[in-house]
């Protein structure tokens, strides 16, 4: 057969074909590479690998720069006339470039601070290992005693800064002693020096007293007025501020600079003649978009003093239309209950009339369908308690992306509520780069960037009667180099309201309010109880004496409480028996008297109770019926008349409850069960706020 084969390829003329066997397995011989040669292969490997990376990465950059000139010309010689589409085109093509470039600095960025971060880590444990194993001694600070001695001792005097008066008629109304009559000269004196001063002492003028009236204060031209004169007018009117970069408080509105012409004549419409002292202080310092805390008694026109500030700074903005409705509102205004939340968002349009701002009062007992609907057609402001807000910010009804100004009015009874964690939900759905600075230059830098309109950074306003300790962390988490004014002593009363303290057994209460609504006919007239049962008991009863009374509580609907409050300010009734629901921020005109059928529990709520009369200047009075059961406000009740000047009767001042504080420590806590979270603020801790 293979013949065959040889003698077929011979014929055909081909060579035969050279068959290749596989090797026997004896004959396949191992090599054993040494390691230098490993090395050498593996780097060789290696620089291929390297070498052909650098290659595919030069292609695409090649194709890339190719790709992009080809369609460059093509764009160029086809669609020369399209300028929009060529330069849009353009500008895309810059983006993914400046992309790419964002994308190499961020991960530079990211290696720096990862490497930063090692080397903080790594400090702290050297200190750490430093402290526990002794190897760190402190120096001890040698104190000089002229440095220890430097903040206590303070010898400089000017003259100028001495406001009050002479209390002894010997000094304030010095005698003329009629010099250069008789021997006429003083002892002691060179008699050439008296008769070079003194002259003829016919002639000799009084000195005039130093002390200027309230009135010429009020009167003086603003550039005649000196610091000595801005220092007796805060006095005059009860005004302390701390905080630094603190303006001068504005005596009239007419003071008010860079004021909206509408926003100046809404508040002449409203009948506000003169600025009170909350307001005059107040609107100085919003106006400069400054963060503030401000306490105040009830009744002294804190919602002016945020709302009017608050209003001119959005009447510089663009109206929210359109593609602005989907960022959110400029500013939200929070407030503990529904009734002050209608009562500031009446206010509101009061002084915003006639000008396109628009607001949304949302506050539970309505639908919140109803209020997300018309948040989503666009409003500047929203106005409402912090439950409904956060509700609605959770459902995503409401966002907060150019929320530019908040305000807490009552901070401190939402602490009281429970409802500081709503309150930090909704701060912290703010975006964070709305947020100013720590540091008080840049602050003030960031302020004057909001008032020339360049950037706008969120500004925080805390209003309130009292101000807790527990707000502290809230303030120092929130607020940045703030403005602290208070109007009065912290967390006193108001000194236009007559406070009357009666003991009543509960058996007489009835009959000793009979004698009272008698005697004191005047309405409108509130009275306050503890329990939600007997506001309906004791309105039935009055009801039926013959009495025009009305009950509020908080069982009662959102239009139940709206319509027992708007009859008692039109006069439809004359006797209004609520709950402490209508204790705080509410503004009743001419309230005339004040009565507390039941004692409250804590002193916060008997301040914000008898705050109800003697608003905006007006007289008013208070009465409190007590009973042995009332104990645990005794010694507060006692305390706090005796700070505003109030007369104390003979069995409060010697009641044993009285003398002592006892297992009261804390305010609104039962015995045996204080709560922190009604802590009456010291001085010092107010002072930490700033």
């Amino acid at each position: 057969m293979s013949s065959s084969i040889s003698t077929e390829n011979k014929a055909n003329g081909s060579e035969t074909p050279k068959v290749f066997l596989p090797p026997k397995i004896n004959q396949i011989q191992p090599q054993f590479l040494s390691k230098k040669q490993r090395e050498e292969l593996k780097k060789k490997q290696e620089d291929e690998d390297k070498h052909q990376e650098e290659e595919k990465r030069d292609d695409r950059d090649r194709n890339r720069d190719r790709d992009y000139r080809d369609r460059k010309d093509d764009r160029d010689r086809d669609h020369r006339g399209d300028g929009d589409k060529q330069r849009r085109d353009d500008e895309r093509n810059v983006k993914v470039d400046q992309r790419r470039v964002d994308e190499e600095k961020n991960s530079a960025k990211d290696k720096v601070e990862k490497d930063k971060k090692l080397f903080i880590d790594e400090r702290e444990i050297e200190m750490i290992k430093g402290k526990y194993l002794g190897t760190i001694k402190e120096k001890k600070r040698v104190i000089k005693p002229s440095d220890k001695f430097k903040q206590v001792f303070h010898f400089e005097w000017d003259a100028s800064e001495d406001t009050s008066k002479d209390i002894n008629p010997l000094y304030s109304q010095r005698h003329d002693p009629k010099l250069l009559f008789g021997k006429g000269f003083v002892g002691g004196v060179d008699h050439d020096f008296q008769r070079k001063k003194y002259g003829n002492g016919d002639d000799k003028k009084l000195e005039k007293d130093q002390r200027v009236s309230l009135e010429e204060t009020m009167n003086k031209p603003l550039l005649e007025m000196t610091e000595r004169d801005w220092k007796i007018f805060k006095e005059d009117q009860d005004i302390m501020t701390k905080g630094g970069r603190i303006p001068h408080p504005i005596r009239n509105w007419d003071e008010i600079e860079d004021l909206d012409p509408f926003l100046r004549d809404n508040i002449a419409i409203c009948g506000y003649k003169r600025p009170m002292p909350i307001q005059m202080q107040g609107i100085a310092i919003g106006m400069n978009c400054r963060d503030m805390i401000g306490l105040a008694p009830t009744g002294s026109g804190k919602s002016a003093a945020f709302l009017i500030p608050l209003i001119n700074f959005m009447l510089k903005l663009p109206p929210i239309r359109d593609e602005l409705v989907q960022d959110g509102p400029y500013a939200i205004i929070m407030a503990p209950s529904r009734e002050l939340a209608i009562q500031i968002e009446t206010e509101f349009r009061k002084l915003a009339n006639e000008t396109p701002l628009r607001s949304q009062i949302v506050v539970g007992g309505k639908s919140a369908e109803e209020q997300g609907s018309s948040i989503s057609r666009g409003v500047e402001i929203i106005i409402g308690t912090p439950g409904r807000i956060e509700d609605l910010v959770k459902r995503r009804y409401l966002v907060l992306n150019q929320c530019y100004y908040v305000i807490l009015d009552e901070a401190d009874k939402m602490i009281d509520l429970d409802l500081e964690e709503s309150v930090n939900f909704i701060l912290e759905s703010i975006p964070s780069n709305l947020q100013k600075a720590d540091k008080e230059k840049d602050v003030a830098y960031q302020e004057q960037q909001i008032l020339r309109g360049e950037k706008f950074f969120k500004t925080f306003v805390m209003f309130s009667a009292t101000m807790l300790p527990q707000i502290e962390k809230l303030a120092r988490k929130y607020l940045r180099s703030p403005a602290f004014i208070t109007i009065g002593e912290p967390g006193g009363g108001k000194k236009d309201i007559e406070q009357r303290i009666e003991f009543v057994s509960e058996s007489q209460k009835r009959s000793r309010l009979q004698q009272l609504l008698d005697k004191f006919r005047q309405p409108p007239i509130i009275i306050f109880v503890n329990q939600r049962s007997d506001t309906e008991h004791l309105s039935t009863f009055l009801t039926k004496v013959g009495y025009s009374v009305n009950a509020l509580h908080g069982s009662k609907t959102q239009q139940q409480r709206e319509a027992a409050l708007n009859s008692l300010k039109s006069g439809s009734i004359d006797i209004l028996v609520c709950t402490n629901v209508a204790a705080r921020g509410l503004d009743v005109d001419n309230v005339a008297h004040v009565i507390n059928y039941h004692a409250p529990q804590n002193i916060i709520d008997y301040i914000h109770r008898i705050g109800r009369t003697g608003r905006a200047g007006r007289k008013g009075m208070a009465t409190t019926f007590l009973t042995n059961a009332d104990e645990s406000i005794f010694y507060d009740l006692k305390k706090f008349l005796q700070d505003n000047d109030q007369p104390v009767p003979n069995e409060l001042a010697n009641h044993n409850a009285a003398k002592f504080k006892g297992g009261q420590e804390n305010i609104g806590g039962n015995v045996g069960a204080p709560s922190k979270n009604n802590v009456v603020p010291t001085s010092t801790q107010q002072n930490k706020l700033l």
